[in-house]
Formats: structure tokens, C-alpha cells, sequence
């Protein structure tokens, strides 16, 4: 949270040269931010007796990811492109995760708008994104019974409307 304030206030100030200083390189931040999804994921997915405990760990997952969303809408990926495809593509996973929480998605597909060229390439990428959703692998559709296959078809067109609103 303060490094997340330190940085908007400094982008505030125009003063682009600290403001490089305390951000590191795009791909630095997207290991960092991997490495809190995973982290999120993991806690997620192990259901241990003590479920008050990883809801609050969870939850503090979720809001430390939250503020390096906020700050990666301050990252210069317009002169790193390595970086700029990197984040993309992080994103994307993240907005394709069935355990991403709601908050996240949203703050993820503002970003995606931050580092998208222009309204097109959004735009091209939100309906690219929507379709990757709402098409299941072929693998998927055959492992599935009819309750779970239900159950992902919801999934899917709440996430598609995520992304929309």
C-alpha cells in the first residue's frame, strides 16, 4: 500500500525519474506479481482444517495483488515490448483462472486497457479474451459430466460478462 501511494504520488508530481527508480522493469514486476498468483492459487486450492486461517491469508493475497495492479498501471511498457507481451499475457491467464476473485478481474482488465495501444486493440483483445473463455478445449468438453459441465458453462458466461461491464 505505501509503495503503491509512493509511486502515485510521484507519477502525481511528474517525476518520472524517481518514479523509474522505485518501479522495476516490467518483466521484474510480472515475476513478482506471478509469483503472488501463484501463492493465491495454491492457498486457494489447499483445503486445510484451519479454513478461518487461509481465508485470512487469501484475503491478504488478494488485496497485495490488487495493489500491484494499481501500480502497474504506472509501468512504461511502451518502450519494452518484451515486457508489455509478458503482462499481457499474465493478465490474460489471470482473467482465464477459474479461482481468480471478481476484484481481481476487474482490476486486471483495467489494466489491460492501460497498456492497450488504443480503443481497437482493447477492444480486440477483450473479444479475443471472451471467446478463449467461452470456448472450452476439446479436452475439457470430454472429461466433463453434465453437473460440472453445468456448472462451467456458468462459470464462463459470468466471466464473460466480467469482462464486458
Amino acid at each position: 500500500l505505501f509503495w503503491r501511494i509512493q509511486c502515485q504520488m510521484l507519477k502525481d508530481r511528474n517525476e518520472d525519474d524517481q518514479l523509474d527508480e522505485m518501479i522495476p522493469d516490467v518483466v521484474s514486476f510480472c515475476d513478482l506479481l506471478e509469483q503472488l498468483l501463484q501463492a493465491l492459487y495454491n492457498t486457494q486450492s489447499i483445503g486445510s482444517e484451519d479454513n478461518e486461517s487461509d481465508e485470512g491469508t487469501e484475503e491478504v493475497y488478494i488485496f497485495v495483488i490488487q495493489q500491484l495492479l494499481l501500480i502497474a498501471k504506472l509501468l512504461d511498457t511502451k518502450h519494452d515490448l518484451v515486457g508489455e507481451q509478458r503482462l499481457r499475457r499474465l493478465l490474460t491467464e489471470m482473467v482465464q483462472e477459474e479461482n481468480t476473485s471478481e476484484d481481481l478481474i476487474e482490476q486486471a482488465v483495467y489494466v489491460l486497457s492501460s497498456i492497450s495501444a488504443n480503443e481497437s486493440d482493447f477492444a480486440r483483445h477483450c473479444v479475443s479474451l471472451i471467446g478463449d473463455i467461452k470456448q472450452p478445449d476439446e479436452d475439457e468438453a470430454v472429461k466433463e459430466d453434465s453437473a460440472s459441465e453445468k456448472n462451467q458453462l456458468e462459470w464462463r458466461a459470468v466471466r464473460c460478462l466480467s469482462i464486458t461491464v
